[in-house]
């Protein structure tokens, strides 16, 4: 009997130490959700938690932020590979910030883009190869900084 829990606690104090050791850029959803918790780390350690909506299929990226009068909450795309990233702002209501991140969650680039309802909208774009894209209600990165952010799952 005491090997069996000694067992047990091997196996959990594994899992634990596991787990511990994710990657941090790796992106947690919620099961049967679309929402993530993430953290945004600054330059200088300063922590900003968010609680966002995920684009990680094809149709909720091109669908995004469109059409929404409001945006309470940011939303995080996601993407199997790095690239070059690029969006538009067709059909959304409200002015948007953006910040891109690479593979590993570090900054590239940030930007703020204008609402578009007429062809041709602008096309914003990331500075080098990304595989995250965070969208955020304008003026937040006024508040706390546009450059220098980290990705982490929280």
């Amino acid at each position: 009997m005491r090997r069996i829990f000694f067992t047990l606690g091997v196996l959990f104090l594994l899992a634990a130490c596991v787990w511990a050791l994710k990657p941090a850029s790796t992106i947690m959803v919620e099961p049967g959700g679309m929402f993530a918790h993430i953290l945004l780390v600054d330059v200088n350690g300063k922590k900003t938690p968010l609680d966002v909506e995920v684009a990680s299929t094809p149709e909720a990226r091109q669908t995004g932020l469109m059409h929404r009068s409001t945006v309470e909450r940011g939303m995080l795309f996601t993407f199997e590979t790095s690239s070059v990233l690029m969006f538009w702002m067709k059909d959304t209501l409200v002015p948007l910030d953006i910040l891109f991140f690479d593979a590993d969650g570090l900054e590239i680039s940030a930007l703020t883009m204008q609402p578009c309802t007429a062809d041709p909208c602008p096309l914003y774009r990331s500075d080098s190869p990304a595989r995250y894209a965070l969208e955020l209600p304008v003026g937040l990165l006024d508040i706390h900084g546009k450059s220098g952010w980290k990705l982490y799952a929280k």
